[in-house]
């Protein structure tokens, strides 16, 4: 598996079979990472793809929209996913997320937990 992105500003990132390739030509950076070794994969606002290596970060601009840099940024995850044996997230639409009603029998701001926890209290 030989996929990769490149940046005009001067940063590469390929993806071989078990690990990444970061190369910032610019900053003198040739970082080979591990699927293992990333501890998290941040998109920003303006579309910078960072790596998380401890605590230091690796970020290329890319273009979520352009199909060959979903491929990496998809198989970049999927193999992350693979190796640290986490479950990876359903993926939910935008309406499911921010469409919870509060239940029927709530009012606005009222936290049923707290009174059901007080008055479990007051009778034990």
């Amino acid at each position: 598996m030989d996929l990769s992105i490149s940046a005009a500003s001067g940063q590469t990132l390929t993806l071989y079979t078990g690990a990444v390739r970061f190369t910032d030509i610019g900053n003198q950076i040739n970082q080979h990472m591990y699927f293992d070794m990333i501890d998290s994969v941040l998109l920003s606002d303006d579309n910078v793809l960072y790596l998380q290596l401890k605590f230091e970060f690796y970020g290329i601009a890319v273009d979520p929209q352009n199909a060959a840099h979903r491929a990496v940024i998809d198989t970049l995850l999927d193999n992350i996913y693979a190796v640290t044996g986490q479950r990876k997230p359903p993926e939910l639409a935008a309406e499911q997320c921010f469409s919870q009603a509060p239940p029927p029998d709530s009012e606005p701001g009222e936290d049923r937990h707290t009174e059901q926890g007080e008055s479990a209290s007051r009778s034990g």
